[in-house]
């Protein structure tokens, strides 16, 4: 009873949408192979970001959460196995998909618990490796919004011994890029585990100029303006004798007096190149 009442505060605030817009695609335990050059040209991950969890530190961008920790989105993991809190690294070369760690979380029994991925910004595509998942119950949401089960993924093998299966989001055009990933723990106190998440970021936006700076650009607009009508009002002197300043203290007014002369003098140089 205290498990179904968690399960449902946890997902109260979560409406359960398909997500058909997103391009939802999995790889079975067969995908993996130590060359890892071979294995992202088979997932379709050559050249994105990738967090392999050799070291403690995220790469930018990157943050992981475990709700029922309280520790909020953490950039660099707080240490290896038997340490506590129960979020850490592992050394575990035969459920990696990388190197030999892995992203190793302990669900404590009777405690239903959430792994939360995001990346800042947002990515066009995403990817994570799953292992020791097993039942294969467990939902999971893109965006905070439910879509399905681990074991609905698309060649998803349930094992608790070993590696399940590669998952990798792409949006569709109109979809909002991908914020979050999250994994839904039920409390059963098993270890679920997480390596070789890699994501093509979205672009960061060009920041808006201060209304200092835009004033600042604004005048240098108009200057550029001034000088540019400056040095045509020049050409147009020197096209009719005389250097600047002596027709502007004696003769600019009286060979310049109709300004119409000018503007037809400014057209025939642009006829004429």
């Amino acid at each position: 009873m205290i498990y179904w009442q968690a399960l449902a505060a946890l997902l109260f605030s979560i409406v359960r949408v398909p997500a058909e817009a997103y391009v939802i695609s999995g790889f079975g335990p067969s995908s993996y192979t130590a060359d890892t050059v071979a294995m992202d040209t088979a997932l379709r991950v050559s050249g994105y970001v990738i967090e392999d969890f050799e070291d403690a530190d995220l790469v930018p961008r990157l943050s992981v959460e475990y709700t029922h920790t309280g520790l909020g989105p953490m950039t660099s993991l707080p240490g290896l196995l038997d340490s506590d809190p129960v979020f850490f690294r592992r050394d575990f070369p035969g459920h990696a998909w990388d190197g030999s760690h892995i992203m190793y979380t302990v669900q404590p029994a009777d405690t239903v618990s959430a792994l939360v991925v995001r990346v800042s910004g947002g990515a066009r595509s995403f990817g994570i490796a799953l292992s020791d998942y097993h039942p294969d119950t467990q939902l999971w949401a893109i965006n905070g919004q439910v879509v399905g089960t681990v074991g609905q993924i698309a060649n998803f093998f349930a094992t608790d011994t070993g590696r399940n299966g590669y998952l990798r989001l792409d949006i569709s055009p109109g979809d909002a890029p991908i914020e979050s990933v999250t994994f839904f723990h039920a409390a059963f106190g098993e270890s679920l585990e997480y390596d070789h998440i890699a994501f093509l970021p979205e672009p960061i936006p060009e920041p808006i100029p201060e209304p200092e700076i835009a004033a600042v650009i604004a005048s240098g607009f108009l200057i550029l303006l001034f000088y540019g009508r400056r040095i045509s009002w020049r050409e147009y002197e020197e096209d009719h004798g005389g250097g600047f300043a002596h027709q502007y203290f004696g003769r600019v007014w009286s060979c310049c007096s109709d300004r119409s002369n000018w503007q037809s003098h400014r057209q025939r140089k642009f006829r004429n190149g």
